[in-house]
């Protein structure tokens, strides 16, 4: 027998020494083996401590095992632990956690399933508990599509007897307990549940949100609306014809075709004669009035007030609405009430006035906005605003002063619109034009107070267009007093519709001649009303531009036409629009008044408007020629 090298893996147990050796024995093929373990079981976390050895042996067949194993196992006995385990969806109970047993009969557990297409149910959470007998538990199982029966679940028990233990089986494609579980499903009636669940496809409640649609019925709603001169209206049913024309007028005499007419005087020429040829048959009639309002046994309006900050088109609030013109002026003015907020939404921006727009019944106006002023009592705040024509932007304090010259021959329509140059305004010329020599004219001021003298110098008023920013100089007498009763008057109103009026006579010198004069390069005119004698001779004037006939007679028909005893007649009536009905009567109109003793003409010196609503009236003044 040779030798033998004996080698130790370990130290002495005790650190004593000598240490005996047996070799062999009286139990031959018994051996002594160290068994360690380690694992993981899905779901679970423990710690597992081994604090005192205990040596055991076994010997058996595990079903469900292939082979025999014969081990000994140092195995430390653990205190029952509880563990929890997070949960969704369901309120969880504490229970104890299954222990985990070797060798034992396993017993049918409860088992939670998760099914899809179920009712759902509170299920308990799954517990671990090693090494001891736990009670019954509820362990969520998985099931696929069909119900599976219980089995007996596999044990591992090594080398001694253990006690029974219930352990939780999993089970695939047999029959369960349908366990309750969370369920989540579509399409399909669900119990309510506390979270917040998505849902698609399914029937919402009504909620309340802008709906832009196209081509349906609509409710009406009021509407702002601008329009000139009239309210507008729909047209009447039916056709409307066509009015024919005025025929031509026949001439007095036709002549034949290359012919001419011999003249044959009996005596001779013995000194100048004027020939005066007329015309023996009988000349139409005068045209009748453009507007005519009829009359009726009731007249119904509708009157609307509206007011806006120009450019921003915002509301603007205004009552006791005055809107007044004259000749004497050179625009539109207007003065109102409204709330105290006014001072600053109409305060100037810039150094510049706020421009506001006043429509009533549809007749609209533009104004700048001149003074503001505030007047407060107890239980009453309220602002009183006035205001003018744009064109009032020409004159101080928005317009400096300035000297203008002609050193050329220029006509007075040229010095007129050479003072307008540059400032935006334009000139609507309604008298006949001269010229003017140069060195007649100067003038130190603004451009407004230029137009004027311009316009004065022939008699001549200047106006103010209604919304743009236009001057108008036109004659102040469109149609002499004496040719009043030929002309075609612009207006015709019934006395019905006059709700009052006041007439008073302004006694006047009467002429019929006066002597119109220039200076630097004028004329000396002498004016005399046609068919008169013109002894009654008016004072003279005398002004540096008139330089023409034409301005000697433009003077002198205003002096004559303004001579004489005039009926100065205030008519109030109301605003009628629409149809014939002319609106609003303007300044230099000629009226005829169907009165109820006589029928009269007379000219439109001032115009003004009142719109308290709800009740809007008009104003007119009427210079009538005195009998």
């Amino acid at each position: 027998m040779g030798e033998i090298d004996l080698l130790f893996r370990a130290r002495l147990v005790d650190g004593h020494s000598p240490v005996e050796l047996v070799f062999g024995g009286s139990e031959p093929g018994q051996q002594v083996a160290k068994l360690q373990a380690a694992g993981r079981i899905t779901g679970l976390g423990a710690a597992l401590a081994i604090r005192a050895q205990v040596c055991a042996s076994a010997s058996g067949r595990i079903s469900g095992l292939r082979g025999k194993v014969g081990a000994s196992v140092h195995i430390n006995v653990a205190r029952p632990a509880v563990g929890q385990m997070p949960g969704i969806y369901g309120h969880a109970d504490g229970v104890c956690a299954a222990a985990n047993a070797a060798f034992g009969q396993a017993t049918p557990v409860l088992s939670a399933a998760q099914v899809r297409g179920t009712h759902g149910k509170s299920r308990q959470s799954l517990f671990l508990q090693s090494w001891q007998e736990g009670r019954r538990v509820a362990q969520m199982e998985r099931l696929r599509w069909k119900a599976g029966q219980s089995v007996m679940s596999g044990q591992l028990m090594s080398w001694q007897e253990a006690l029974r233990l219930r352990r939780a089986s999993g089970i695939e494609g047999e029959q369960a307990t349908i366990a309750a579980g969370v369920t989540q499903q579509l399409f399909e009636e669900a119990l309510r549940r506390r979270h917040a669940m998505t849902k698609a496809f399914g029937s919402g409640l009504t909620a309340a949100m802008s709906v832009h649609t196209d081509l349906r019925s609509a409710r009406a709603l009021h509407k702002a609306q601008l329009a000139r001169y009239e309210d507008a209206r729909r047209p009447w049913p039916g056709a409307t014809l066509a009015q024919p024309g005025p025929p031509n007028a026949l001439p007095c005499y036709a002549l034949a075709s290359g012919t001419s007419v011999e003249m044959v005087f009996e005596h001779p020429r013995e000194s100048d004669v004027q020939l005066i040829f007329s015309c023996c048959k009988s000349s139409p009639g005068p045209l009748p009035p453009r507007y005519q309002i009829p009359i009726q046994s009731i007249y119904m309006t509708i009157h609307t007030l509206e007011a806006e900050l120009l450019p921003g088109l915002e509301p603007v609030v205004l009552s006791d609405v005055i809107i007044a013109s004259d000749d004497d002026g050179f625009g539109w003015s207007f003065s109102a009430n409204g709330p105290e907020h006014l001072l600053d939404q109409l305060a100037p921006v810039g150094g510049l006035p706020a421009r506001l727009r006043i429509v009533v019944d549809g007749i609209d106006f533009v104004f700048v906005v001149q003074t503001l002023s505030r007047k407060r009592s107890f239980g009453n705040h309220r602002v009183a605003v006035q205001g003018v024509s744009m064109t009032a932007l020409l004159s101080n304090p928005y317009m400096p002063e300035q000297t203008w010259l002609n050193t050329a021959p220029v006509t007075a329509q040229q010095l007129v619109r050479e003072a307008l140059e540059f400032t935006g305004v334009e000139l609507d010329w309604k008298v006949s034009d001269w010229l003017v020599p140069a060195g007649a004219w100067s003038h130190r001021g603004t451009p407004l107070s230029a137009v004027m003298r311009v316009a004065a110098s022939i008699g001549a008023v200047v106006s103010s267009h209604r919304t743009r920013e236009r001057l108008i100089v036109a004659p102040r007498f469109p149609h002499l007093p004496w040719k009043w009763a030929d002309a075609t008057p612009d207006v015709r109103i019934p006395a019905d519709v006059i709700v009052t009026d006041e007439l008073r006579p302004e006694p006047r010198a009467a002429y019929n001649a006066v002597y119109i004069s220039g200076q630097v390069g004028g004329i000396l005119g002498h004016v005399r009303r046609a068919g008169s004698a013109g002894g009654s001779l008016a004072p003279q004037i005398t002004d540096a531009l008139i330089a023409e006939a034409v301005a000697a007679r433009q003077r002198g028909e205003a002096v004559l036409g303004a001579s004489g005893n005039k009926l100065v007649q205030s008519i109030t009536m109301p605003v009628l629009s629409g149809g014939t009905a002319p609106g609003l009567i303007l300044p230099g109109q000629l009226i005829e008044v169907v009165d109820t003793r006589e029928t009269w003409r007379g000219l439109v010196r001032a115009s003004r408007l009142n719109a308290a609503m709800p009740v809007v009236r008009q104003q007119i003044t009427v210079e009538r020629a005195a009998l």
